[in-house]
């Protein structure tokens, strides 16, 4: 239930329960107000007509069943004998006296006079002017909610506004600020909280970014220079030894592993901000993919493996990220080399809903209790462990990364060759402008 619905419901549930109050209350003063006005009045015409007894019309009894004046009816005992009666017969229907007595000496003889008003057809208006409310409140429920919708949107238009720019923050638009009403109201103090934390938000994601770029290039230099001056060393092992030789194959791995593992790094913090880049350039997907095979067999020609490619050929053209592309690609595919046993599969398709690239191998496998911790950084499985133990636990973080970065879907299955299959989905982005 949306907060609109919620406070339409609330208003229009306050407005009703205070509208049925106020017609209870009028209900009820003009039904005292009736029934006193009914008292007085039969008082007035009682002590009326004790001043006119000796009228002729006061000596009969012939008058039963018709009013003596509007809806009142008169019984008047003189020395306690019945002289005048106009009350109906008690079994007349609908009949609801309100009831006054006087008694009184005239020329001597004691005189009772009794008057009865009729409260029946007051009644009648005060249940019809009952109903007219009730009905009055009933009609205002139905008409308080679309009254209390529309006015709420305005209300709630401040807020709306304000969970629409944040939905649209991402880590490179954090130097925004929402704007500050003059006012402090809720919304005033909500846009000043907010305005806070992406000031401290900006602050830290700055300084982290600032922390990887400059680690990055300050870790690469000296590593740069290990690595060219062991391969200068590795070059000579001839004069200085095969125990030198065997020191510096070690001192090159393991730099070349720790540049590995800098560059994985580096792309892993970048991926959010090469989405936001060139996201949506045109590029050859068969072209890409056939260039990063080439590149991919030259350091594993070695390995015996067989390496088959399908596709679809409904189109050539994917709008995305090329680079990103190209890092998601790399990282599964070199995965599957270096896992497999001696078979890998790549199929893909780009279709009108976008890309869909498929890799299988015949390796050990992801078991279904770890599929979803490999995409943790520097996580490795215990089969992993034991058929690569140079791997660094990061690509498939970094594929991650890249196919969210994307917009995409990554899914983790079993092949049929026996192994790992890798199902990356990508949609088509809008293009550049």
């Amino acid at each position: 239930m949306s907060l609109r619905l919620r406070f339409s419901l609330f208003f229009t549930l306050v407005s009703f329960c205070s509208l049925a109050l106020f017609s209870t209350l009028i209900y009820r003063q003009v039904w005292e107000n009736a029934m006193t006005g009914a008292e007085e009045y039969l008082k007035e015409l009682t002590q009326h007509e004790s001043e006119h007894l000796s009228l002729p019309s006061h000596q009969s009894t012939e008058h039963q069943d018709t009013p003596h004046y509007k809806n009142v009816y008169l019984r008047i005992w003189r020395a306690k004998e019945l002289i005048y009666n106009s009350h109906p017969k008690e079994s007349k229907s609908g009949f609801s006296p309100l009831m006054h007595s006087i008694s009184t000496v005239h020329q001597g003889v004691p005189y009772e006079i009794t008057g009865y008003y009729d409260v029946s057809l007051i009644h009648e208006h005060l249940i019809l002017f009952r109903n007219t409310l009730m009905m009055g409140c009933l009609l205002a429920l139905f008409a308080m909610f679309p009254i209390s919708w529309f006015f709420t949107k305005g209300l709630l238009r401040p807020f709306a506004l304000l969970a629409k720019k944040t939905s649209d923050l991402t880590a490179d638009q954090l130097s925004f600020r929402l704007p500050e009403p003059k006012y402090r109201d809720e919304y005033g103090v909500l846009a000043r909280n907010f305005n806070a934390l992406f000031v401290r938000l900006e602050k830290s994601f700055i300084q982290l970014r600032h922390f990887a770029v400059s680690a990055s290039h300050e870790m690469r230099t000296p590593l740069s220079v290990i690595i060219s001056q062991t391969e200068n060393a590795l070059r000579n092992a001839e004069k200085n030894g095969h125990q030198s030789q065997s020191h510096l194959n070690k001192i090159l791995q393991s730099a070349i592993r720790l540049r590995n593992i800098m560059n994985q790094l580096f792309v892993l913090a970048e991926a959010d901000r090469l989405g936001q880049e060139n996201a949506g350039s045109s590029f050859e997907v068969k072209e890409t993919i056939e260039s990063a095979l080439g590149d991919l067999k030259a350091v594993y020609l070695d390995m015996n493996k067989t390496l088959s490619v399908t596709h679809i050929p409904e189109q050539r053209e994917f709008i995305g990220n090329q680079e990103l592309f190209v890092s998601v690609f790399n990282n599964l595919l070199e995965n599957a080399l270096k896992y497999s046993k001696s078979r890998v599969e790549i199929s893909y398709a780009v279709k009108s809903s976008g890309l869909e690239v498929c890799i299988e191998d015949d390796g050990p496998g992801i078991p279904e209790t770890q599929r979803e911790s490999v995409f943790q950084p520097f996580f490795r499985g215990k089969k992993s462990e034991s058929v690569v133990p140079t791997s660094h636990g990061l690509g498939l973080t970094i594929v991650q990364a890249c196919v969210r970065a994307q917009q995409g879907s990554i899914e983790l299955g079993e092949s049929v060759l026996g192994g790992l299959s890798v199902s990356v989905k990508l949609p088509h982005l809008s293009p550049a402008r």
